[in-house]
């Protein structure tokens, strides 16, 4: 999904973007276009931010220096940037009437957005990199699964809950590990308890997921968490993963994958550690003392570390929610090892392709 962040100054540039984004049949979100008479407009602007893959960032002589909500919103965007991968384009600022962008979106390209040819090439942008993202989480059969959701609402906190049900005969002990995942979101969300204030904003607990399916023997279901407490100044996320064997059909840790677990551990551990630390030094922040403690007891040798993971395109995929490998600002974590590298220590049923 595309999320269009914008000054209310500039909502005809806002609105054009928009139509032009849907007039190509992709999944955009704008405030003025999205929201519903009656709704939390703070809730959902929070729950769109956080399930957007792209956010694109409307610079303006008249929002550059404005304070309030857009403000939270690119701090918000900032953030999750920082959990992408380098190669990954996720915040796309674009400049309008030659805005000079702020000094923290100085690191990033940014395209402009004022002649026709402008809106033609960031649309032409946004559908190859909408249809790049398809590509790349469609599981082996598309037929495989379909989507679920569950939501209720309370005085206090809306709640939904997405998540997968898979039609393949020989993946109903997977969609039973998927209904033990939702039956425990359902206990955290019901935990999740925060009263409204001021304007009536309510808190909200959300989940989306993603399939992934390109190894042979190997499904892995990944959810992605958001939680916004009412106030707050930003809203939160994690990750929980389910990884199924379908040669044995059942579900498996990361230990499991692994003839030689205690050797592996050691392996992955380093590889994380090394990982995070090298992504530190790419964000322009040199690890320190602290930073180094941070990541070596987020990603030391224990499994536990390590249990949010998934197996995709010859990858073994680990995923750090933000405060475990260092503070919020550094945003969730991902580390991406080749399997090839790990073949020898790979359990004998664990067919990667």
């Amino acid at each position: 999904m595309i999320f269009i962040s914008y000054a209310s100054e500039d909502e005809p540039i806002a609105s054009k973007l928009y139509q032009l984004l849907k007039s190509k049949k992709l999944n955009v979100w704008m405030d003025k276009k999205e929201l519903k008479p009656g709704q939390e407009w703070e809730t959902q602007i929070w729950r769109a931010a956080t399930s957007a893959d792209f956010f694109c960032l409307l610079l303006s002589p008249r929002s550059v220096n404005k304070r309030g909500f857009i403000r939270k919103e690119v701090r918000f965007a900032l953030d999750k940037w920082k959990e992408k991968l380098p190669e990954d384009i996720y915040l796309i600022p674009c400049r309008i009437e030659r805005a000079e962008p702020p000094f923290e979106l100085k690191h990033l390209q940014y395209t402009d957005l004022n002649t026709d040819s402008d809106y033609t090439s960031l649309v032409d942008l946004l559908t190859e990199l909408e249809n790049k993202l398809a590509q790349r989480e469609l599981p082996q059969s598309a037929d495989q699964y379909v989507g679920r959701s569950t939501s209720w609402q309370t005085s206090s906190v809306d709640v939904e809950l997405e998540f997968p049900e898979f039609t393949s005969t020989d993946l109903v002990r997977l969609n039973a590990a998927v209904d033990q995942m939702v039956s425990k979101l359902k206990d955290e969300a019901a935990e999740f308890n925060s009263d409204p204030i001021g304007d009536n904003v309510k808190s909200s607990y959300q989940s989306s997921f993603s399939v992934f399916a390109s190894a042979p023997n190997v499904v892995s279901v990944l959810f992605l968490v958001s939680w916004y407490g009412s106030g707050a100044a930003h809203p939160n996320h994690g990750y929980r993963a389910i990884n199924y064997n379908r040669m044995k059909g059942r579900t498996f840790s990361l230990k499991d994958a692994f003839s030689n677990p205690d050797e592996a551990l050691q392996i992955v551990s380093q590889a994380c550690r090394h990982d995070l630390l090298k992504q530190w030094s790419l964000r322009g922040v040199l690890p320190d003392e602290n930073s180094e403690q941070w990541v070596g007891e987020g990603a030391g040798p224990n499994w536990d570390n390590f249990e949010n993971c998934i197996f995709h395109d010859g990858l073994l995929r680990i995923y750090f929610d933000p405060y475990s490998v260092g503070p919020y600002a550094w945003g969730a974590r991902i580390v991406s090892i080749d399997l090839p590298d790990l073949q020898d220590l790979l359990a004998a049923d664990f067919v990667t392709g």
